[in-house]
């Protein structure tokens, strides 16, 4: 089905609908009623229409598979081709404990001061870290003397040194896959130092990734909210809510 077809249409949503809101959005359904953003789980999304902002709209099929689809200010909401992506339901409710939601929205998921350029949790880590940008913007990172990343904990073998003006990526060669590796930022004078542990995802784990990342791309040519929802939740599915937020930061959506 064309895109303006997919556009037009007022398709029956097999299992309900995810709304994910890209900024302020509002959506409202057939009766004029709001429905607070983000949404994890709409059971009848039928007749609800985009009236501020830009919505992506995501499915699961009868395999378990999702699709996404972005709607913008005056759309309403169609029901996505399930082709493609194997993101387990649930992905959406962690989505929305990740993305800032709409005004008296208490989030589930709090992070409070840490290095949000640098690994955390379970990753995938299909490319390397680059911290270039972080040393100058990320506050737990600025005017730091040196990040060091060790194999195991903090007293593990040397992994990498990360500096401002010396190594500033971590690669993904270095490190082993279903290992854990830590992380301390030593800060410039005055700061408290910061640690963080993180541990990469299996190699077969990792492999998948990279065949799911692929596939993503091709179920939305031309659509990047919608690309980096998919992305973003089947990370979350994995455990990865670290890279999910990144990806949806990334792609402009307003993150705790």
């Amino acid at each position: 089905m064309s895109a303006a077809a997919l556009a037009g249409s007022a398709t029956v949503w097999a299992q309900g609908c995810s709304l994910i809101n890209k900024g302020v959005s509002e959506v409202r359904d057939a009766t004029g009623a709001v429905v607070p953003l983000p949404a994890p789980q709409i059971e009848a999304c039928n007749g609800l229409r985009v009236v501020k902002g830009t919505v992506v709209a995501c499915t699961v099929g009868a395999r378990g598979r999702s699709a996404c689809k972005t709607f913008q200010a005056g759309q309403q909401l169609s029901q996505p081709n399930v082709l493609r992506s194997e993101t387990a339901s649930g992905a959406w409710y962690t989505l929305a404990d990740i993305l800032k939601g709409s005004p008296g929205r208490v989030s589930a998921v709090s992070r409070g001061r840490s290095a949000r350029s640098l690994p955390t949790g379970t990753v995938a880590m299909l490319q390397p870290v680059a911290l270039a940008p972080a040393f100058e913007t990320d506050p737990a990172m600025r005017g730091t003397q040196g990040i060091e990343v060790r194999e195991g904990g903090e007293d593990g073998p040397l992994v990498a040194t990360l500096t401002a003006k010396g190594t500033r990526t971590l690669a993904t060669r270095k490190l082993k896959p279903g290992l854990q590796y830590s992380w301390r930022i030593h800060p410039a004078p005055g700061d408290l130092p910061l640690t963080g542990e993180f541990t990469l995802l299996g190699e077969a784990e990792r492999r998948q990734a990279g065949a799911e990342a692929e596939r993503v791309q091709l179920a939305t040519r031309g659509d990047a909210a919608a690309q980096a929802v998919m992305w973003a939740g089947w990370l979350a599915s994995r455990r990865c809510e670290h890279e999910a937020a990144q990806v949806l930061s990334q792609a402009g959506f307003d993150v705790e």
